[in-house]
C-alpha cells in the first residue's frame, strides 16, 4: 500500500524525471546548470523514499 505522501513523492520523481528530460534536450549549456541539482534531488527523493518504506515495515513488523 502507497500512503498519500509516497504517491506525492512518486508523482514528483515522474515530474522530475520529464524535466530532466526536456533539459537534456536543450543546449548543454542548460544541461550542465540545472543537470547536477536535478540528478540530486531525484536521488535523494528516491533513496529516502526507500528509506521510509523501510521503516514503515519495520515498525508495522514489530
Amino acid at each position: 500500500m502507497l500512503s498519500a505522501r509516497h504517491k506525492h513523492l512518486y508523482k514528483t520523481v515522474k515530474k522530475i524525471d520529464r524535466v530532466l528530460l526536456i533539459i537534456s534536450q536543450r543546449p548543454k549549456k542548460l544541461f550542465f546548470l540545472f543537470d547536477f541539482l536535478l540528478l540530486c534531488y531525484v536521488y535523494y527523493v528516491r533513496v529516502f523514499d526507500q528509506i521510509n518504506m523501510r521503516v514503515n515495515t519495520n515498525l508495522s513488523a514489530s
